[in-house]
């Protein structure tokens, strides 16, 4: 078993992957309806987050 701080930032990541795949669907669900604008928009959000994320760790 982990630390508590382990623990902590396992739970981060978690929710941080279960955000971005919230995100992508959001994404594929625009473009299906081919709102392909806020598509784009959706992804650079995503890809923003994710960036962000990788300089944390």
């Amino acid at each position: 078993m982990g630390s508590e701080t382990d623990q902590r930032c396992d739970l981060i990541r978690v929710q941080e992957i279960m955000m971005s795949l919230m995100l992508h669907t959001n994404a594929k669900q625009l473009i299906k309806a081919q709102n392909y604008k806020d598509a784009m928009e959706v992804l650079s959000m995503e890809e923003e987050a994710f960036s962000l994320r990788s300089i944390g760790y």
